[in-house]
């Protein structure tokens, strides 16, 4: 008799970095057991202690009652505790918590992360949980370059930006075509007076191309050349199958997670795990072991490793208490 479904509730914040770890996880859980998934976008009145207020996710009560709540990023903290408190449930939380990490069942904290204590439910992951899937066999003939831009761990330059795109192009100049795409943090400055902007390459913005174009763009690449300043962008392009290189740029102090990101691009994920095996898969697994042991040792595992995997049921529950809008999808 095949086990019921595990019902997830994933806690949304808009921001699509966060989203796509929460999703990541969620896809592979249900690639591991039959699910049943409903999302939760967490509204401005339903964050932080606002949370707790008489009313607060009073709509989800006509959802199916959660076992497994996920969330990231700090917005999600306090509603993941207190849907738990009111529906049940265990809670995972996505990169380090905001709260104590004993009020949640479990955390994947990055391994660059600093944590004060040695806590039992906290378990340590390589770079950052996405949703993108290995290629089966890698399309020949295509590069691309991913473009970041300013941020606390990093210092920008123009410069070093150019020289990492012409070098790649320049390396490949007759066997590869190139793409390439930048992010709503580039500055409009890497291309104003480049007067030996190199010929031939698409380029492409983020905000002219949706997040699923841009995973179609690093699935379909052969190569894929990353700013230093992005872990998330590294490790979508890993996750696919792709060969990575970094344009590195200068480090903020003794910055943690460069030194991560290097190790990643070197190493791989873990040392003893194949690199074509995603984080999120990883990481699924582990979220069963600990939580959920009735559903390891069935039929999941067998059919997830056969390229197979279950069904997942979603659903999208509205914010408010009006009527909600429910969508079903079959996931493959």
């Amino acid at each position: 008799m095949p086990p019921k479904s595990l019902v997830q509730w994933r806690f949304l914040d808009g921001r699509p970095g966060h989203e796509s770890q929460v999703l990541g996880l969620s896809e592979a859980v249900s690639s591991l057991c039959p699910s049943e998934c409903v999302d939760v976008p967490v509204s401005s009145t339903e964050r932080g202690l606002r949370a707790f207020l008489p009313g607060r996710f009073r709509h989800l009560q006509r959802a199916p009652r959660p076992q497994l709540l996920i969330g990231a990023g700090h917005a999600t903290h306090l509603a993941l505790v207190r849907c738990r408190q009111l529906f049940g449930g265990r809670t995972v939380v996505l990169m380090k918590p905001s709260l104590p990490p004993c009020v949640f069942d479990l955390c994947l904290v990055p391994r660059h992360d600093r944590v004060l204590m040695a806590w039992a439910n906290v378990a340590r992951t390589a770079g950052a949980i996405n949703r993108m899937r290995p290629a089966a066999a890698k399309p020949r003939g295509h590069g691309l370059v991913l473009l970041g831009g300013p941020s606390r761990h990093c210092h920008w330059s123009d410069d070093r930006v150019r020289e990492g795109i012409v070098r790649a192009v320049g390396e490949s100049a007759t066997a590869l075509q190139w793409t390439v795409v930048t992010s709503r943090r580039t500055p409009a400055s890497v291309f104003l007076d480049w007067e030996e902007r190199p010929a031939g390459i698409n380029w492409q913005t983020t905000g002219k191309l949706s997040a699923a174009e841009v995973a179609a763009l690093i699935r379909a690449a052969e190569r894929v050349v990353v700013t230093s300043d992005s872990m998330s962008m590294i490790c979508e392009a890993l996750t696919s199958g792709a060969a990575v290189e970094l344009i590195e740029l200068p480090a903020s102090g003794q910055s943690r997670l460069s030194v991560e990101v290097r190790s990643l691009v070197e190493h791989g994920f873990w040392p003893d795990v194949p690199r074509f095996i995603p984080e999120a898969d990883r990481c699924a697994s582990l979220v069963l072991r600990r939580l959920f042991p009735e559903y390891v040792g069935g039929g999941g595992e067998l059919a997830a490793s056969h390229g197979g995997g279950w069904g997942l049921s979603t659903v999208t529950l509205a914010t408010s208490g009006a009527s909600a809008n429910m969508q079903q999808a079959f996931v493959p």
